[in-house]
């Protein structure tokens, strides 16, 4: 239970915190790129771009708990 616990913030953390213009993450990939030299890109397409990625690891989050919880209550019945 504390894994699942543990690995349900993470995903929360590392895919949710992108989609914030101001975080780290996102503020971190806007310096790389332009220090690689790609000057037309912003921190709002960055986030808007992580969009997809967060709620894609909301669902795969939301079948796993939902998986967990079905064994979890086949261990506490037998």
């Amino acid at each position: 239970v504390k894994a699942i616990s543990n690995s349900v913030e993470n995903y929360g953390n590392f895919f949710g915190q992108n989609v914030v213009i101001a975080s780290a993450g996102v503020l971190l990939v806007l310096s790389t790129l332009q220090e690689l030299g790609i000057k037309n890109v912003d921190a709002y397409s960055i986030a808007i771009s992580s969009i997809p990625m967060a709620i894609a690891a909301m669902i795969v989050s939301v079948i796993r708990n939902y998986l967990f919880d079905l064994q979890f209550k086949k261990l506490i019945d037998s």
